[in-house]
């Protein structure tokens, strides 16, 4: 399977558990927390194979973008979370910041 596959499960791996964290303190089931560990599993699992054959900062680089952008989209559209001028330059910044760290 080709390493973007494997970035892109990471990155949804990643994401989960605090996507479902929050869906565990509105409902309080505790399925949403065994899915939780679930998906810290698959992220330790994608890992595994990927820091094999790829570099720490690299790899780490991508799926934290990633993640950053999927949670805020995420809140954004199903937790109607707010965002604003703010928010969009700090998500920015961090990006850039997490860009430049990888290339350093």
């Amino acid at each position: 399977m080709n390493d973007i596959y494997w970035i892109i499960i990471a990155t949804i791996a990643s994401a989960s558990p605090i996507l479902l964290v929050k869906e565990y303190i509105k409902s309080n089931k505790f399925i949403y927390i065994i899915i939780a560990i679930a998906s810290y599993l698959t992220l330790l699992l994608t890992y595994l194979y990927l820091l094999k054959k790829n570099e720490l900062l690299k790899i780490n680089s991508l799926i934290k973008i990633a993640q950053l952008l999927l949670v805020s989209v995420i809140a954004i559209q199903v937790h109607n979370e707010k965002i604003n001028k703010n928010k969009i330059i700090g998500l920015g910044t961090g990006i850039v910041s997490i860009i430049y760290l990888s290339c350093s």
